[in-house]
């Protein structure tokens, strides 16, 4: 990543480190623009021996200095100062007018240690200072909004459109995302085709009290995949039933859209995804489907021979139980002379580690066990 920072700086930055005025000829120059403050000012540089960053302009503080002075761009020529200027013998060494006039930012300065390996290009919102494409993706996931817009009349309303308020439709009610997908007659005839499938019922006094109530019912695996394809396919139904009605005058009959609903959750049922609980009402959701369900394989049972120890030696056997790894851990074991009498034993809780790491504090406990009390 830090060849691609660098490659970019030099292919579409300018001297001070900003977008070009000009358009360049680049298939990604346009996004790249608008997502520049984004992009380059995750990273820091960490400061060592030999530093040759720019002292005004490079982001080495938090805050390149040259934004947090205001300075001008008019000032570029006579700034040519490297951050090695200011270091000498591992201290920083700056001078008395400037630490005068910017006794803030001196302070700052002086609290940077000066490490004696060569300075690095770090990643500042990362544990290790490393970036992948996952840790620069998770950075531009904030941007998202986090509540659909859909282009119903309230929407355009509240956004300046001076719009009839009456529904297309029916034109009874206001046009509104409650009034589509859960106040609908279609809407609401789906609904209750889905909830008297899967036994359950959800509330459907709004839209986000019923999105926020129907990801919390708990389900198997396997019914949860196929609850959620159902949502999904029930409301592309609603909304193209009503597109199609508003600029093509076709009525959507409610058969032909829980036709749709149901091969969809059929699809969905191929992909083989998770497993049914052993229980009955999972069993009724999937056979009102006509789904077959997948349980849980049967647990496999092995023959364990233990081996006795030598004469006047003692065996320890340790083992761990996890919740995922990483996940809730614990380990434990227990002592037994070669007359398989127990002498002793502990279980002891490791909270959120790796499985790899409870085997091996298992092996340290005995052995710690063993010399304490011999």
């Amino acid at each position: 990543m830090v060849f691609a920072f660098s490659f970019l700086r030099e292919r579409y930055l300018r001297h001070l480190q900003k977008p070009h005025e000009g358009y360049v000829t680049s298939s990604i120059w346009s996004s790249l623009r608008t997502s520049y403050s984004s992009l380059f000012k995750k990273d820091i540089w960490l400061i060592g021996k030999n530093s040759q960053q720019d002292f005004w302009r490079d982001n080495w503080l938090g805050v390149p200095i040259f934004e947090l002075l205001g300075i001008s761009d008019y000032l570029d020529y006579p700034l040519q100062a490297r951050v090695s200027d200011f270091i000498h013998e591992g201290r920083w060494v700056l001078d008395v007018c400037f630490r005068a006039r910017f006794p803030d930012l001196c302070f700052r300065i002086d609290r940077i240690a000066i490490s004696p390996v060569v300075n690095s290009l770090v990643w500042a919102n990362s544990r290790d200072g490393r970036v992948f494409c996952k840790t620069a993706y998770s950075q531009f996931l904030c941007d998202i909004p986090q509540v659909v817009w859909l282009p119903t009349k309230d929407c355009f309303y509240r956004s300046g459109f001076q719009l009839a308020s009456r529904c297309s439709i029916c034109g009874v009610s206001c046009e509104s995302a409650n009034h589509f997908f859960l106040y609908y007659p279609l809407a609401i005839a789906l609904w209750e085709a889905i909830f008297l499938a899967i036994q359950q019922r959800v509330s459907t006094e709004t839209w986000q009290f019923f999105f926020l109530q129907a990801m919390s019912i708990s389900f198997s695996e396997q019914v949860r995949i196929l609850w959620k394809v159902a949502i999904h396919v029930v409301i592309w139904g609603v909304w193209t039933a009503c597109n199609q009605w508003i600029f093509e005058g076709k009525s959507v009959d409610f058969r032909s859209i829980l036709s749709l609903v149901w091969h969809a959750i059929s699809e969905a049922n191929r992909l083989d995804i998770g497993c049914m609980h052993n229980c009955m009402d999972n069993l009724l959701i999937l056979r009102h489907f006509g789904l077959y369900g997948r349980p849980f394989k049967a647990p496999v049972i092995k023959s364990v021979i233990w081996s006795p120890p030598a004469l006047d030696w003692i065996k320890v056997n340790t083992n761990n139980a996890d919740m995922g790894s990483p996940g809730i851990d614990g380990c434990g074991g227990i002592f037994r002379n070669c007359k398989v009498f127990v002498k002793g034993c502990f279980a002891i809780p490791l909270g959120h580690v790796f499985a790899f790491e409870a085997e091996l504090l298992a092996a340290s406990l005995a052995i710690n066990f063993t010399y304490k009390y011999g």
